[in-house]
């Protein structure tokens, strides 16, 4: 029986920050090549090695693209898909709520402030640039099993990328590969989860 739900942020709540970049830029690079780049600095920028300012000045400069519209792109990620909130308030009902997210400092405040604050909508927070490791350790997802208090057979994680969701399965926690809210909905019914 499922217990406790664990969240991804980027990708579920909001546009992923790649795809706000891409739609700005597309005219100038194919999106693979916008893609490799970007993975081999994403890690590091989430873990706080440095900032989101500081992670699209590398991006941009290694495409070779002049952008000064960093301020824009990073509050244009911030832009909150409100039907998912929803569902996660009506999931709280019944259940507990992680948000497990590779996030950095600049976007907390960000995030908190459009939705009044985490502890609105989850009962555990475990963000990247506290910990300072990204999801694919698995030691994030040993983290928030610890906050929430269940077992891995208890909880049911969803995420945008299959890397995450693969190291969750890898640990016994069942797991979505999240596309859309309506998607989502018929999932969590697959695992017996009502909203």
């Amino acid at each position: 029986m499922i217990k406790a739900l664990i969240f991804d942020w980027y990708g579920v709540f909001t546009d992923k920050l790649l795809d706000v970049c891409y739609n700005e830029i597309k005219s100038k690079i194919d999106r693979e090549s916008l893609r490799k780049v970007w993975l081999s600095y994403l890690d590091r920028c989430v873990k706080n090695d440095f900032s989101y300012e500081e992670f699209l000045k590398m991006v941009f400069r290694e495409i070779g693209i002049g952008f000064d519209g960093y301020e824009y792109l990073i509050r244009k990620h911030g832009e909150i898909d409100q039907k998912m909130l929803d569902i996660v308030l009506r999931l709280r009902k019944n259940h507990k709520i992680a948000l497990l997210s590779d996030n950095s400092d600049v976007m907390i405040p960000i995030i908190e402030e459009r939705i009044g604050g985490f502890r609105k909508y989850f009962d555990v927070v475990v963000l990247s640039n506290v910990e300072r490791m990204v999801k694919i350790n698995g030691r994030m997802f040993g983290i928030t099993l610890e906050k929430l208090g269940m077992k891995p057979e208890e909880c049911l994680f969803v995420d945008d990328r299959q890397r995450n969701t693969e190291v969750a399965e890898k640990l016994g926690i069942r797991s979505i590969l999240f596309e859309s809210p309506g998607q989502l909905k018929r999932e969590l019914e697959g695992f017996g989860v009502q909203i």
